[in-house]
């Protein structure tokens, strides 16, 4: 039999544990009872982790940058804001702002595309007007002024 305050085996007869000096009560507890009950000292301690943060997205923030200096793309400010909110979020909800950054880095880039070729429309219809105005000026020109 064994103690059921400290483990420790009893000695038949005595009616105190010589390792404690608890009173030993009839039918003392059996070896898997003490096992329970009695407390463990290898207790793993508990590690208590503070909450990781995600950090800065270096990439996606030079993207959102250069969509607001190069495009001039309205979207990218919003891409540098979620970019920095991910930075000081934990990890999950940091993959759901960055994830709204890169949509919106997308978004600017397509913006930023379409302005290009907006441009290069403008553009060439400018070159276009240009020359057709010169030829109608310089014929009316030469109608008026026959002689120069």
């Amino acid at each position: 039999m064994y103690c059921s305050k400290c483990g420790a085996e009893l000695i038949e007869g005595k009616p105190f544990c010589a390792n404690c000096g608890s009173a030993v009560e009839k039918g003392e507890a059996t070896v898997e009872a003490v096992a329970l009950a009695v407390p463990s000292e290898e207790k793993e301690p508990v590690i208590v982790e503070k909450p990781k943060k995600a950090g800065l997205d270096v990439g996606m923030l030079v993207w959102s940058i250069i969509g607001v200096v190069i495009l001039s793309s309205p979207f990218s400010i919003p891409a540098i804001v979620m970019t920095v909110l991910a930075a000081v979020s934990s990890p999950e909800p940091a993959k759901k702002k960055l994830s709204i950054a890169k949509k919106l880095n997308v978004v600017s880039v397509i913006y930023g595309a379409i302005n290009a070729v907006i441009a290069l429309i403008t553009t060439i219809c400018l070159m276009f007007f240009r020359v057709i105005v010169e030829s109608v000026i310089n014929e009316i020109f030469e109608q008026i002024f026959p002689m120069i």
